[in-house]
């Protein structure tokens, strides 16, 4: 409930539970449906769901993303290697930037230093601190760049992790909470409609399956 909309009049999607008591066995049976909450000003013709069938669903999608454990260690292996040289890069980068800022400001301290002592033309003297101060500013952009393009290993390794796992866990989790963290991992805009769940999987899953799907061609 709350992750996903109805795919014709965008209103969310909510679970129902109905119950029917039966006479012959004196049991009581209860039946979950998923419905469209129909709040919209517009009419809504999507009919209910059964929670079995839905579930049927998202089990389907997250096969496709399974990945057999030697597959994923071994691609861990290879991303975190390709990860680790990338950081090394990065960390280079961006001590080079930490160099050129400290040189810079360097630079507009002994500019200041030397106007105090009254050898400098004031009009140099505006300029060269206007200028470095330009320089300063555009060193910090980029310094700030660096430090922010520096990768991190821990979201490969959570995707190849979560996609050798998620399909079983998802049949046997009980926990409705937990079910639901594992639907969210998939990505945005989950939609019923017609009977049909479909979702925009996130960047990383759709490169992991282009990827799966790569490797099992030439198997």
């Amino acid at each position: 409930t709350g992750l996903i909309h109805c795919g014709e009049c965008h209103c969310l999607v909510t679970a129902e539970t109905k119950t029917k008591y039966i006479k012959a066995t004196g049991e009581t049976r209860y039946y979950t449906y998923y419905r469209c909450t129909k709040q919209g000003r517009s009419p809504c013709s999507q009919k209910t769901i059964r929670v079995e069938d839905l579930e049927a669903q998202i089990a389907v999608m997250l096969a496709d993303l399974t990945i057999e454990p030697a597959f994923r260690d071994w691609a861990i292996g290879v991303l975190e290697r390709e990860t680790k040289a990338e950081v090394e890069l990065q960390a280079k980068r961006v001590a080079g930037a930490e160099g050129k800022l400290k040189g810079l400001e360097t630079e507009l301290y002994n500019l200041n230093k030397t106007y105090t002592r009254g050898t400098l033309d004031d009009d140099f003297y505006v300029s060269e601190k206007e200028d470095l101060k330009r320089k300063i500013l555009l060193a910090k952009n980029g310094l700030a760049s660096a430090q922010a393009s520096i990768a991190s290993p821990s979201v490969s390794r959570n995707v190849f992790v979560f996609a050798a796992h998620a399909a079983e866990r998802f049949a046997s989790e009980p926990d409705i909470h937990a079910r639901r963290e594992i639907c969210k991992a998939l990505g945005d805009d989950l939609t019923l409609k017609d009977g049909q769940l479909t979702c925009t999987l996130a960047s990383w899953f759709r490169a992991m399956r282009e990827a799966k799907a790569e490797t099992e061609r030439f198997q």
